[in-house]
């Protein structure tokens, strides 16, 4: 059962169970509703994350989907989970976790997974017609996944975890609706994970090697290969090759 509220200024779809909030922002969107709004939750059995990688959401954890409809073309989409990314490390700054962002689009305490965003998009006539941000938070609970993971673990509830996260990731696409991810770029270094650090990005034949030197203005990550040549990422999984 689901209830119309509001949070951070924007109407609110609030429910008790809910498989995927970025699928019920989905079907909002093809039902013709327009955003902003917001899709929460306080269970989700099946949720996911990039890749289709299962991220099941427990009780007093944070799932919650941001329904958009930016003017900008589908290209860009991708750089919104960067800003979204750096909008929930910063929450998780504030609520004393020593909070990352893992490129592109995880947060992390020391090399554990405190989050992850998935931004899905459609499109229609070369523009973006809508875009879904979502963010599942570990509040409470550090989930089992094929990685380490941690929690916030502090008394942060649900409710006060919702209305400020929300807000901040509407003040970072406003951001990003003036300037793009330039305007918060010198901010997201100021958080990135691992720059410096040699990494392996992808895997199989296609995977890159190189040391972690920036992510550039588009969004793209940039690693130094053995050969000293820069190469630019638009999309991948990254892997830390040393401590």
């Amino acid at each position: 059962m689901n209830q119309k509220l509001s949070v951070a200024g924007i109407d609110l779809f609030a429910y008790s169970v809910l498989g995927s909030t970025n699928d019920e922002a989905r079907r909002l969107a093809e039902v013709g509703r327009r955003g902003p709004l917001a899709v929460w939750t306080a269970v989700q059995p099946s949720g996911r994350g990039r890749s289709g990688r299962n991220w099941t959401g427990p009780r007093g954890n944070l799932m919650v989907s941001l329904l958009l409809h930016p003017d900008r073309s589908p290209a860009e989409a991708g750089s919104m989970a960067l800003a979204a990314g750096l909008a929930v490390a910063d929450c998780a700054r504030e609520w004393g976790a020593d909070a990352y962002i893992k490129w592109p689009n995880d947060v992390l305490v020391e090399d554990a997974k405190l989050a992850g965003i998935l931004v899905e998009a459609g499109s229609e006539g070369g523009r973006l017609d809508w875009m879904a941000v979502g963010i599942g938070l570990n509040l409470a609970k550090a989930p089992a996944l094929d990685r380490p993971t941690t929690c916030v673990g502090l008394d942060v509830s649900v409710e006060t975890a919702l209305e400020r996260t929300v807000g901040a990731v509407l003040q970072r696409y406003r951001q990003w609706l003036a300037g793009g991810f330039p305007a918060m770029r010198d901010e997201w270094l100021g958080r990135a994970a691992w720059i410096g650090r040699t990494v392996r990005v992808g895997e199989g034949q296609g995977a890159v090697e190189g040391v972690m030197r920036t992510v550039d203005e588009n969004g793209s990550l940039v690693v130094c290969d053995a050969a000293g040549v820069e190469r630019r990422v638009a999309a991948g999984e990254v892997f830390p090759l040393e401590a």
